[in-house]
């Protein structure tokens, strides 16, 4: 992911097992924690948990196109306008990505292919788990991720509330066109 410049995006990148930035994407290698690939992280503190919640949540939204993968998260009342209305979307208007992968020498393209939008609220496990004590020292305390979840005050903003999924697709016979399913 070295091509990427940080300016191009707003998070910061995520840690190593060295303390350097985690930019190498492939899950074996041997520095990054097991399974962890590469992370870009979203530094507002309300993008997740209860501060998102008591803002009322947001909007993320992830585009993925030829030249790579780009991630955007909008409080309550800062969503594009064209967003918000759920027409076509146009990246000109929404500001800096949070995230940012770029296809190239770097990053193959063949290397993201039949994908599906999943919720999931996995706890620990072999990333989130191997990770815990470093990412979230002040909520880890010396516990590990599973002592931790096992503490049921630990997970009362832990759940998604979804109004709606959009899924906007180039059409093949006309690039230009876009469909839309909801």
């Amino acid at each position: 992911m070295g091509q990427v410049s940080n300016a191009s995006f707003s998070g910061t990148w995520g840690k190593n097992k060295d303390g350097q930035p985690s930019t190498d994407c492939f899950v074996g290698d041997p520095k990054q924690y097991a399974n962890a690939g590469c992370a870009i992280i979203d530094d507002d503190a309300a993008s997740i948990g209860a501060p998102f919640n008591a803002h009322g949540g947001g909007v993320v939204a992830t585009v993925w196109d030829k030249s790579g993968i780009r991630t955007y998260r909008w409080a309550r009342g800062e969503v594009p306008s064209a967003v918000a209305m759920r027409s076509r979307p146009n990246e000109a208007n929404w500001g800096v990505p949070y995230a940012r992968f770029d296809f190239g020498s770097d990053c193959d393209a063949s290397h993201f292919h039949s994908h599906q939008i999943v919720f999931d609220l996995t706890l620990c496990g072999d990333w989130a788990g191997g990770t815990f004590a470093s990412q979230c020292a002040d909520l880890a305390r010396g516990q590990s991720c599973e002592a931790f979840v096992s503490q049921g005050a630990n997970m009362a903003e832990a759940y998604w509330k979804v109004k709606y999924v959009d899924v906007w697709e180039e059409d093949a016979a006309a690039p230009e066109r876009s469909t839309h399913r909801a």
